[in-house]
């Protein structure tokens, strides 16, 4: 059994789930919604923040559909906005304009749309003395999938978002904005997995990591987790 988690008000909120292939003959269940639910079709704000009056990041969810025991799906979306001095104007969006979310899809033959997901604005940083936005994901299907942290700048002076950076990990990955000098370092947590280790058995299960940006290169140290840059 795996643990799922939405985001609401800024709070992550359990859904037990219980996964298995449809290959073998089994199904993912997720916990059935209150009568409140997101209805198909419908965004839903489900967290909100905003960052020194110009700039709003929200995560929002969409029904996708329902299992054939009653169990809701989501479609999760990411988007920052900027003020332009009468209105926020949406700037970016993900799935729309690239990760890190994926846009989830119903399974072949069944009632079942994949990957999960999880989405959470954990708040911003400072790097280079321009705020950034640090959004911590997940996203699973038959497995316990991929943790994921993303870093964007949010550029007051061209009103742009620039995607900065991702770390990536399998089955789960947190942060945490930790304030260092005049800046900030992101703190990573998750299971660390050494060449080779299988998913069950992680080598470290609970390793933490600093992610930050110094003289124009980022690294994680110590190095167990993986980062990209576009």
């Amino acid at each position: 059994m795996f643990r799922h988690e939405n985001v609401h008000d800024g709070k992550l909120v359990p859904r037990l789930l219980l996964v298995a292939t449809a290959v073998a003959s089994a199904a993912l269940l997720l916990g059935s919604a209150d009568a409140q639910s997101t209805t198909a079709g419908e965004w839903k704000v489900v967290q909100s923040v905003t960052v020194e009056g110009a700039w709003r990041a929200v995560v929002s969810e969409k029904k996708v559909g329902t299992g054939e025991r009653g169990e809701n799906f989501y479609q999760l979306a990411f988007s920052i906005a900027a003020y332009d001095g009468s209105a926020f104007r949406e700037k970016f969006r993900s799935p729309r304009d690239g990760g890190p979310l994926t846009a989830v899809m119903k399974a072949h033959g069944a009632a079942l749309w994949f990957p999960i997901q999880s989405a959470k604005i954990v708040g911003t940083a400072t790097i280079e003395g321009k705020p950034a936005l640090v959004l911590q994901s997940h996203e699973f299907a038959a497995d316990c999938g991929l943790g994921t942290v993303t870093v964007f700048r949010l550029d007051g002076t061209t009103g742009t978002v620039k995607h900065l950076v991702t770390a990536t990990n399998g089955c789960d990955l947190a942060a945490a904005i930790v304030r260092s000098g005049s800046g900030s370092e992101i703190r990573l947590s998750g299971p660390y997995y050494g060449p080779n280790a299988p998913r069950c058995c992680p080598t470290k299960p609970a390793a933490t990591a600093a992610l930050r940006y110094r003289h124009g290169t980022w690294t994680v140290t110590p190095n167990y987790f993986a980062i990209s840059e576009p």
